[in-house]
């Protein structure tokens, strides 16, 4: 009787008579199965961004998370013949609620998956709703104590694509919102307390008092007030800023969009007098530039 190599591998593994020298990601897979079989706790990282369908479902289905350079007058570099980015800057880390945008803020000295967990853990006490999935980069600040984390609470992790920050728009485009409206005011302070306080005034600001062009010009929390009182009154305001946003990219996609026939000839005729070879004479460019001025293409400098 013959017996198949997994077999054998599998009756070695149960009775610990061996101990390969197997490959990191193979070793990871076998400890979260023996974790699995053990404890029956289960990781829900899914290494894919999440579905759009989760962007507007309700309060705390989506969280999208990001970690933003504050850069502070306090910190001295330790080593002034070497750059280290760490004696230059603080870090926020931000969680905002795709549905409602509220946001909760958190301010670091250290940029490790230690201090996100710490910023989580703060930061999930004063949501109002329970969180269901996160979606983060692949930074380093959101995997080990962070991701471990968020595999006790069950709370499911979603990954951006790598250098795609359209992934997580939302949370991307408060921090220009914070950078427009707080950091450039004069919001950037010597002391960290002074900072860390500073910011949790802003995160109140932006939550309870900062209209939202996006939830009808209410404030996120006044929009998770509405939510729960009207469902339907507060997806339909979804449901107008998704026209309104479908429509400006219709608009700005073909606003600077050559349509017309004879601009497209004229400009054709410039570049084939342009790109005539090196050693011939040089064509004369003004009276095909007058045509182009003409055609609306360019304007007198």
């Amino acid at each position: 009787m013959q017996a198949s190599p997994s077999t054998v591998n599998r009756y070695l593994h149960k009775h610990k008579k061996i101990c390969p020298k197997i490959s990191e990601r193979n070793q990871k897979a076998w400890l979260e199965k023996k974790t699995r079989e053990e404890l029956g706790k289960i990781k829900v990282t899914i290494k894919y961004r999440p579905p759009s369908k989760l962007k507007d479902y309700q309060p705390g289905a989506l969280i999208e998370k990001d970690m933003k350079l504050i850069p502070t007058i306090d910190k001295t570099p330790v080593n002034s013949d070497k750059f280290h980015i760490k004696d230059h800057f603080n870090y926020q880390h931000t969680f905002l609620d795709s549905f409602t945008r509220i946001r909760g803020l958190e301010l670091t000295e250290e940029p490790d998956s230690l201090e996100a967990q710490l910023a989580y853990a703060k930061i999930k006490k004063r949501l109002p709703f329970t969180i269901a999935s996160i979606n983060t980069d692949s930074g380093g600040e959101n995997g080990k104590n962070f991701k471990q984390q968020l595999a006790d609470d069950e709370v499911i992790h979603f990954y951006s694509r790598t250098g795609t920050p359209t992934d997580n728009p939302r949370v991307e485009r408060s921090h220009l919102t914070d950078d427009n409206e707080f950091w450039k005011r004069g919001h950037n302070y010597h002391r960290f307390d002074e900072q860390k306080d500073a910011l949790s005034k802003w995160e109140y600001i932006y939550n309870y008092v900062r209209p939202n062009q996006a939830l009808g010009n209410l404030t996120p929390i006044q929009f998770y007030q509405l939510w729960k009182e009207n469902k339907s009154k507060a997806y339909e305001i979804k449901d107008k800023y998704k026209k309104y946003l479908e429509k400006q990219r219709k608009r700005q996609s073909s606003a600077r969009r050559l349509k017309s026939k004879e601009q497209i000839e004229k400009l054709m005729q410039y570049i084939d007098a342009k790109l005539v070879p090196k050693t011939a004479k040089k064509t004369d460019l003004q009276p095909y530039k007058l045509e182009l001025i003409k055609c609306e293409l360019c304007s007198w400098t």
